[in-house]
């Protein structure tokens, strides 16, 4: 929830600039969404990795001898833009919490590039073997809103009134909060 906070004052922003050469700006505006999330995720991961480590040594917590690591989401989680083609942050995640905890991760990634929240959540419903994999897992990772951001900004490119585009832009936002909590 807190994410759709963040990004409604850059949506009325963008909605304000979108004047001028709209095509060029989305570009950019979601260009500079996508990388800020990819280098906030692994910033956020790294950082609280290391302060996991450092709880867990201190309080002698017994360990799993496996993990069971369940990734679900878009493009990011299947490892699109990976440029050493290692599986992206999920893969990270992994190398993290072996080396941390002295352990086996078993992975499950279940992205697919271009997948909306409404996606995910259908290919959720209909595959059971997915379902039994969440539900077994140890930790679970998800990056979903992307590709609903671009959807929503596809959507609206021609709107004509800044009143209209922010009223769609708040639609789009509540449909967004509720498939997230869908999910």
């Amino acid at each position: 929830m807190q994410n759709i906070v963040l990004l409604q004052p850059l949506l009325y922003i963008m909605g304000v600039i979108m004047k001028r050469s709209r095509k060029f700006i989305v570009f950019v505006v979601g260009l500079v969404i996508l990388l800020g999330g990819i280098y906030g995720g692994y910033r956020y991961f790294m950082g609280q990795s290391d302060s996991v480590a450092h709880r867990t040594t201190t309080k002698k917590t017994a360990h799993k001898k496996k993990i069971q690591l369940v990734a679900l989401g878009d493009s990011l989680t299947q490892g699109v833009g990976d440029q050493k083609k290692q599986g992206g942050y999920v893969s990270l995640i992994k190398q993290k919490i072996e080396k941390q905890d002295h352990t086996t991760v078993v992975t499950s990634n279940y992205g697919v590039a271009g997948d909306r929240s409404d996606q995910i959540l259908k290919r959720l419903n209909e595959h059971p073997a997915m379902q039994k994999k969440l539900k077994s897992a140890d930790v679970i990772v998800m990056t979903v809103g992307g590709n609903d951001l671009l959807q929503t900004l596809q959507k609206n490119l021609f709107v004509g009134s800044q009143s209209k585009f922010e009223s769609n832009v708040n639609t789009a936002s509540k449909t967004y909060a509720a498939k997230l909590d869908k999910l």
